[in-house]
């Protein structure tokens, strides 16, 4: 006579907290079973021995269900309560400001974001940063997207975009020559929007300041006065 060893059903999963899209790998680490039932706790269920399952989000978590069977005809059982947590990443965010006359604009960035564990911050500039809740300068005007990515477990991305708007002047300069006899008189026009009045600084301690954007003296950089 010959007894037979009853199955011990258990198993266990590459991760309990995922997103949508990514699949859960269930290892069944069942001894002494021939045969298997999988109940997923969404109404799908599998006789595979180590499946794979992708889950839709839900508020609630799924609870698993793992029925093991020998050839005698011997079973034993493993329910996992609450067990898979499926969220998809929802990536958002508020700031401080948005609209600034005339440049600096410092602006605070407060994360709103759920079901992540990772994060990334662009504000539009080439900056960039993972702090939680961060702050940046923006020095120049223009118009920025600023943008958080996040990532959830499971690798599922969402990201969350807002226009941030800084008025005032731009513009570059362009110059006659660039070498000379001394002394030298180099004009320098600016080409500016926005702007009113020219701070010309020539490098050498003397700075001119005039509303007319042309200057005939030998300069190294400028800046714009804003019209606030």
């Amino acid at each position: 006579m010959k007894v037979a060893i009853k199955p011990v059903a258990d198993f266990s999963v590459n991760q309990t907290v995922t997103c949508g899209d990514a699949s859960v790998q269930f290892t069944n680490i069942t001894t002494d079973a021939s045969g298997y039932a999988w109940s997923f706790g969404d109404g799908s269920t599998s006789t595979d021995t180590n499946p794979a399952k992708s889950y839709l989000p839900n508020a609630a978590p799924y609870t698993v269900k793992l029925v093991a069977n020998d050839r005698y005809g011997c079973a034993d059982s493993v329910t996992k309560q609450l067990y898979i947590h499926i969220g998809n990443p929802m990536a958002h965010f508020s700031m401080s400001d948005s609209f600034a006359t005339c440049p600096p604009l410092m602006v605070n960035f407060t994360n709103q974001s759920k079901n992540y564990n990772k994060m990334e911050w662009d504000f539009g500039d080439s900056n960039k940063s993972s702090l939680e809740n961060p702050s940046h300068f923006y020095t120049y005007p223009g118009i920025y997207r600023a943008k958080v990515t996040i990532t959830s477990p499971g690798g599922c991305v969402d990201t969350f975009v807002k226009i941030i708007t800084i008025k005032g002047p731009q513009g570059t300069f362009t110059y006659d020559k660039v070498s000379g006899c001394v002394p030298t008189n180099v004009a320098f026009t600016g080409h500016a929007n926005q702007a009113i009045h020219f701070v010309w600084d020539y490098n050498d301690g003397t700075v001119d300041e005039s509303d007319d954007p042309i200057s005939v003296i030998i300069t190294l950089r400028w800046a714009l006065t804003c019209l606030k």
